[in-house]
């Protein structure tokens, strides 16, 4: 019990719950009905934001891949932004057409949420780090919300105020959407967990349609 309460406390420093609940039921076989992120993860399912393993899992304590991250988030996009038309071009030079995330991608990339790095790659196997889900998160908001780029001081020790990143952890810090560890730390290096992820993208759906 002691190692549940530590836990809970600890993802709510790191990903600032919210005190607004959903009445939800149980998609998934792996997800307990007491466990932390039960109300995040189930809302998101019910909304069509995060689907399944085919095993019926949510395998939420895997880190989070910058595949997944770009199908969820493009999931969210398309019920504030139906209309929007894909890119006729491929700008990844590692991803192919008959991939499964191939759609997301493009929506993501024609609006200006996602792009290549210098190597026109996307990487989108590697696990996303807190620093890539701030970037692709708040370039989500700009374009579907009226959300601004924060000018105000990154509240965190650890981000650098020439990182690529620092504008956009200010603005998500602003919005509310998150908090940093308890040494005064973001920490953007880290991996996400796909319970972490669910718990970034609950407040982002809130926000947008609540």
């Amino acid at each position: 019990m002691r190692k549940k309460f530590i836990t809970t406390i600890v993802s709510a420093l790191i990903l600032g719950l919210s005190s607004t609940t959903f009445a939800v039921d149980n998609q998934f076989s792996d997800v307990p009905d007491n466990h932390w992120a039960f109300t995040e993860v189930n809302t998101l399912a019910e909304n069509d934001i995060v689907n399944s393993y085919n095993d019926g899992t949510f395998k939420g304590n895997r880190n989070t891949t910058r595949y997944e991250m770009a199908v969820m988030l493009a999931n969210i996009h398309s019920k504030r932004s139906p209309a929007t038309n894909a890119v006729t071009n491929n700008p990844f030079r590692d991803v192919v057409s008959s991939h499964w995330a191939y759609k997301s991608l493009m929506q993501l990339a024609a609006d200006g949420i996602i792009a290549p790095d210098s190597n026109g790659l996307f990487r989108g196997n590697t696990s996303i780090t807190r620093y890539e889900m701030a970037i692709m998160v708040t370039n989500l908001l700009t374009k579907d919300s009226n959300v601004i780029i924060s000018e105000s001081s990154n509240p965190f020790n650890d981000v650098p105020v020439n990182h690529r990143a620092y504008k956009a952890v200010a603005t998500l810090v602003k919005e509310g959407l998150v908090e940093g560890y308890g040494d005064g730390g973001f920490h953007g290096n880290n991996n996400m967990t796909r319970y972490e992820t669910a718990m970034v993208l609950y407040n982002v759906y809130k926000k947008l349609f609540n």
